[in-house]
């Protein structure tokens, strides 16, 4: 795929099997319905222009790369490096914890609501907490705006458009773990573990626009060492590709997160949102994806 009946072309290629293919957001904005942003197959687009790829639950690509950009070279335009393919993969892969480590809470979990509730440590061992600095002095302090979950010992998992600016801007990234409250001058008996992010170790979804924000927001951030697993700091599972087959509706699942909890901001849109520096953890049921579909059908995923 890459060559057609002109030389300085390429053509968007045939649907990536197992797979999906997504045009750049630069090439193509929100809006931009013509044939080559559809990747209507045999559609001509001009050297330069690029296309992302990902693979479905359950498969991975073949390579590292997440994008292809169609170049001119001898012999004619191509796509480079070459178009992917999408292989099998198995959940047990030595790259994801296994099922007797990931997942395991320190605290028994029954049914019942929760409504707000200060989190304990090792309730939520997979629980992290990002932030950035805009200097290198200790003195200016660490904002912290964003969490994520441990997946494996070395990788995080978090909002695309939570890490992806922090490529460029700050002069300090980091991951905390291992804490409840951000407040460094409480003295809470825990020993949390900091580590600085090399912003070439963001990876975000190749579908990710930033000016569209629910869209493929998902990104990956991954480590310079691997944590070792204790009660305190332990990956989450991951869904195995059979959870596409099951119904969650009415059940019951938990949030935990650092961050806002004034409810009185809707009601006075004035007042400032405080921001809570100890883990919470709220409950809730799942509603039906038709349901969810119908109230967000404004957004693409």
């Amino acid at each position: 795929v890459g060559q057609g009946l002109r030389d300085d072309l390429c053509y968007i290629p045939e649907p990536l099997t197992n797979g999906l293919y997504s045009g750049h957001g630069r090439r193509c904005p929100t809006g931009d319905n013509s044939a080559a942003c559809r990747l209507v197959p045999g559609v001509p687009v001009s050297a330069g222009w690029v296309l992302l790829y990902g693979c479905q639950p359950g498969y991975r690509l073949n390579t590292t790369r997440v994008a292809s950009i169609c170049l001119q070279r001898p012999g004619g335009a191509r796509w480079l490096p070459p178009l992917p393919s999408c292989l099998e993969t198995s959940y047990n892969s030595h790259f994801l914890p296994s099922k007797n480590i990931c997942g395991k809470s320190s605290h028994h979990r029954t049914k019942r609501r929760v409504d707000g509730k200060i989190s304990s440590s090792g309730e939520w061992p997979w629980m992290v907490i990002f932030g950035h600095s805009k200097t290198t002095n200790p003195r200016d302090g660490i904002h912290w705006f964003c969490a994520g979950s441990l997946i494996t010992t070395r990788h995080i998992i978090t909002a695309a458009n939570c890490v992806a600016p922090h490529r460029r801007r700050p002069a300090v990234f980091l991951a905390r773990l291992d804490d409840l409250n951000l407040d460094d001058s409480v003295q809470d008996g825990m020993q949390p573990i900091e580590i600085t992010i090399d912003k070439n170790n963001i990876i975000t979804y190749p579908g990710f626009q930033p000016d569209v924000v629910f869209t493929h927001n998902i990104a990956l951030v991954k480590l310079k060492f691997d944590l070792r697993i204790t009660n305190s700091v332990r990956p989450i599972c991951l869904p195995t590709p059979d959870f596409t087959e099951r119904s969650f509706t009415g059940e019951t699942v938990y949030f935990a997160s650092w961050g806002q909890t004034d409810d009185d901001h809707e009601r006075n849109p004035k007042r400032k949102r405080r921001f809570e520096p100890v883990l919470h953890e709220i409950s809730g049921r799942v509603v039906d994806q038709d349901v969810c579909s119908l109230n967000y059908k404004m957004y693409q995923t």
